[in-house]
């Protein structure tokens, strides 16, 4: 008796058969006999090793320990003995020594302390073989992804800034940019600043600084001192600071000051010339090296008199915020009985002028 399967059996969908084989003879009454026949159905290596899933896709978070664990790459063969038996390797690639990957239980492990900065994916191919005669393979991809932890401080391009700024600038002027770049990803490298002390500056989200008060004045003070904080959005936050020194910068918005206010000189009728010497103090609330330059003229009572004599108080250059004396000296005669003292200051179109009377009139001020 021959047995012979149509079709051709297949082990990995059914390993075994039970046969019962009867034969029987032509007589009256038919005789017959029974056996019952096992057939096992022998394995070839006709699979190969299938992945599941069919492509991988771990990730690891920066910064790991050296063997720390990535996944698992899972792989099996649905033939029998060691044609079922599967070993995995990664193929030899650009990266590929950065990770182990072990034959037998498939863990893929780092060799390396990633840094997400320096590179945020790895592209693998990985081969999974069995033990057969002659062995069978499969190949598939792996994807690495390198997650970013809050490791980089906001940096800005200096550790200090400086700007100048008109003392008569409006709210909104834009003082200076101060730009913080974070290499860090998402949340980690997204930037916020704030400005210290509160109060005449203010700061964007962009680092643009403008003027949020309009309250500087250069006579008050000069430079301003500020700190600026950039500070991101990780968990915990990481942040840095750098300096902003402001100048204000003086415009002419003071006029020149004479003093005193108030002079009186009296001279005789008819009498011997006498000498006039009186003392005036110079004074501008602007900074800077000014130039103020005082006048004084002696006129006759009578306007229509061509003036006697005129002279200048010299310039000169003051310091800031210093005041600058000069005297006045002049001679009039017994023909003038009465005269009057203009004294005056001018200073880049400013202008403050003191009128003053003899025989102990009233002074009047006019600026």
């Amino acid at each position: 008796v021959a047995l012979s399967a149509v079709p051709p059996f297949d082990r990995e969908s059914s390993d075994l058969y039970q046969i019962v084989i009867t034969a029987s003879d032509q007589g009256t009454p038919q005789q017959f006999s029974s056996v019952n026949v096992t057939v096992h159905i022998l394995d070839i290596n006709d699979n190969s090793p299938q992945f599941s899933p069919s492509r991988f896709t771990f990730k690891i978070d920066e910064n790991n320990a050296r063997s720390a664990g990535i996944g698992v790459v899972v792989a099996t063969d649905a033939d029998a003995g060691s044609n079922g038996l599967v070993n995995v390797a990664l193929l030899p690639s650009t990266h590929s020594s950065l990770f182990h990957l072990d034959a037998l239980s498939g863990n893929l492990t780092a060799n390396i302390a990633f840094d997400h900065e320096s590179r945020s994916t790895y592209q693998l191919r990985v081969a999974a073989t069995d033990h057969g005669v002659p062995p069978r393979s499969s190949v598939t991809d792996i994807a690495v992804s390198i997650g970013d932890l809050n490791d980089n401080r906001p940096m800005f391009s200096h550790a200090s800034f400086s700007a100048a700024l008109l003392e008569n600038s409006t709210v909104g002027t834009t003082v200076s940019v101060t730009i913080a770049t974070d290499v860090d990803s998402g949340d980690n490298g997204r930037v916020s600043y704030a400005i210290h002390p509160i109060g005449a500056l203010s700061i964007s989200d962009s680092g643009i600084v403008r003027l949020a008060a309009a309250a500087l004045d250069a006579e008050s003070i000069v430079n301003l001192s500020y700190t600026v904080t950039a500070r991101d959005n990780g968990s915990p936050p990481l942040s840095s600071t750098a300096t902003l020194t402001l100048t204000v910068l003086n415009v002419n918005d003071n006029p020149p000051v004479l003093s005193p206010t108030s002079l009186s000189e009296s001279f005789v009728e008819n009498g011997a010339a006498v000498a006039v010497a009186k003392l005036l103090s110079l004074s501008d609330r602007d900074i800077g090296h000014q130039e103020l330059t005082a006048t004084v003229t002696l006129l006759p009572s009578d306007a229509s008199v061509s003036p006697y004599t005129s002279l200048a108080c010299g310039s000169s250059v003051l310091p800031a915020a210093k005041l600058s004396q000069c005297s006045v000296n002049a001679s009039v005669t017994s023909a003038f009985a009465s005269a009057r003292l203009v004294a005056g200051a001018t200073l880049s179109g400013d202008s403050a002028v003191l009128q003053l009377t003899s025989q102990g009139q009233v002074a009047s001020v006019a600026s």
